[in-house]
């Protein structure tokens, strides 16, 4: 099982400008945009898969990504989990697919997170005119698990049922049935400035007082306030047992459990 993940990404102001994102307000005083820099640098390093996932989308020019990933599993030889809002064309899909057969034939996967917060709500979060429809994705997240790669469905960040009320999340759930291998989610973490960009009520919001944040240190700001989403979760929970589809609150976890049952099921 895994427990030592390393993170790697391009670095520099994300394109796609999500109104949640803690990323928007990070300066990177050195950014790591060269494939083999990011491959270097992981040489001294220990670690058990790698994460291709940060603050910025890694696949926005899609060539660059999976030239990465190719860069990555030759030096390295690590499973690797990949998170994204993009799809790829098929020129890059096949290349994706190329390269998880490689992985498979020496015992290594590619584990795919898309990233699909909302259906009709989704201008809440992002900007339409830079990702593709929710229904493009969930399309996507089928073309990966039919070509066996791990297709997870990422509803991050789960917002206050107020503002993307549980019957949408079910339908998104509901779409996932046949297209993924596992559905993972995670409350929104908000700051002041993320607040102003979202431009909602915020007077009924409810914050945690403790939070499981330990994986995001040095990401977020220390005036971060995790939103209180545990109802929105348990009714999230709910749905995905009725599909019939693992849900976790980690991807880790999600990771280990499907890892899991592929060697039960051999």
């Amino acid at each position: 099982m895994f427990s030592n993940r390393i993170i790697v990404s391009f670095e520099g102001r994300c394109e796609l400008n999500c109104k949640h994102c803690f990323a928007l307000e990070q300066e990177n005083e050195y950014m790591k945009n060269d494939v083999d820099a990011i491959v270097d640098s992981l040489d001294d390093k220990e670690f058990d898969i790698i994460y291709v996932s940060h603050n910025k989308e890694n696949f926005w020019h899609a060539i660059d990504g999976v030239e990465l990933c190719e860069k990555l599993y030759a030096r390295y030889r690590r499973d690797m989990c990949i998170t994204s809002r993009c799809v790829l064309d098929n020129e890059m899909f096949n290349r994706m697919v190329m390269l998880n057969n490689t992985m498979k034939d020496q015992g290594k996967r590619i584990f795919w997170c898309e990233s699909v917060p909302a259906l009709e709500s989704a201008s809440i979060i992002e900007d339409l005119n830079k990702v593709p429809s929710s229904e493009k994705r969930i399309d996507f997240l089928g073309r990966l698990r039919a070509n066996d790669i791990y297709a997870i469905l990422s509803i991050r960040p789960l917002f206050p049922s107020e503002v993307i009320p549980n019957k949408e999340i079910k339908r998104l759930i509901e779409m996932a049935i046949g297209n993924v291998d596992a559905i993972i989610t995670g409350g929104l973490i908000t700051t002041e400035e993320i607040e102003k960009r979202l431009v909602l009520n915020y007077e009924n919001w409810k914050y945690l007082e403790k939070n499981d944040s330990a994986y995001l240190v040095g990401a977020i700001s220390d005036k971060a306030r995790f939103v209180d989403v545990r109802d929105e979760i348990m009714s999230l929970r709910n749905c995905c047992e009725v599909c019939e589809i693992p849900f976790f609150e980690h991807s880790l976890q999600a990771i280990n459990y499907l890892t899991h049952k592929a060697l039960s099921d051999i």
